[in-house]
C-alpha cells in the first residue's frame, strides 16, 4: 500500500542528538527533483555505479580571487593494503601527473600537445606503424652511446648506421653488400 505525504512549504526531518543518524531501508528510494547533499564528507557505497554526465568537475565554486589549491585535484584508487595510485593535476607545476606508488609522481604532459614525454619502461614494445625519430639516434641510455643511426638514403647506401663502443661509424647495409651476399649465399 503506497503512502503520500503532501505538505506545503519546506519539511524537515532532524534528528536530537548530535551523532543520531537517519536511516533509510528500502530496496529502492526514487528522488524526483534534484538532490543537494551538504556537508564535510559523502560515501557512496555501490558495487557498480553508471553516471549520465560526461565530464565530472573537481574543486566546484573556487573563485578566481582565491588561490588554487596547490595540490590540485585528483582522483584516487583505494588499493586495499597497497599504495593508493592517483590521477592528478598539479596547479604547482601546471602538469596532468600520474603516480603508481602513493608518493613519486611523473608528469603525463608537459603542454597541451606534446603527449608522454618518456616511455621506457617496457621492455619488449611492439611499433605496429611507421616509427619517425625526427632526427634522432637510437641509443643506450646506460653507456649514452649511439647504436644506431637514420638517414637520408643515398646513392647505392641504406641509409643505416652503426656506432660502435670503440671504433667508426659503419653503414649496416649497402646494395653492393646485399648483392654480393645473395650471390654467396643464394
Amino acid at each position: 500500500m503506497s503512502t503520500y505525504k503532501r505538505i506545503s512549504g519546506d519539511y524537515t526531518i532532524q534528528s536530537v542528538g548530535a551523532n543520531d543518524a537517519i536511516n533509510i531501508t528500502s530496496s529502492m528510494v526514487t528522488i524526483n527533483g534534484n538532490l543537494q547533499v551538504t556537508g564535510n564528507s559523502q560515501t557512496i557505497v555501490s558495487t557498480n555505479s553508471a553516471i549520465t554526465d560526461n565530464k565530472i568537475t573537481l574543486n566546484h565554486g573556487l573563485s578566481l580571487s582565491s588561490p588554487p589549491n596547490p595540490a590540485g585535484a585528483a582522483i584516487e584508487v583505494d588499493r586495499g593494503t597497497a599504495a593508493n595510485v592517483q590521477l592528478i593535476w598539479n596547479e604547482t607545476v601546471d602538469n596532468w601527473q600520474i603516480t603508481t606508488d602513493g608518493s613519486t609522481y611523473a608528469n603525463i604532459a608537459t603542454t597541451a600537445s606534446s603527449g608522454i614525454a618518456n616511455v621506457y619502461a617496457d621492455s619488449a614494445p611492439a611499433i605496429s606503424a611507421n616509427l619517425d625519430l625526427r632526427g634522432n639516434k637510437i641509443w643506450d641510455s646506460t653507456t649514452n652511446a649511439t647504436t644506431l643511426t637514420l638517414s637520408t638514403v643515398g646513392g647505392a647506401g641504406s641509409g643505416v648506421y652503426a656506432t660502435p663502443t670503440s671504433g667508426s661509424t659503419v653503414e649496416l647495409v649497402t646494395q653492393s653488400k646485399a648483392l654480393a651476399y645473395a650471390i654467396i649465399f643464394g
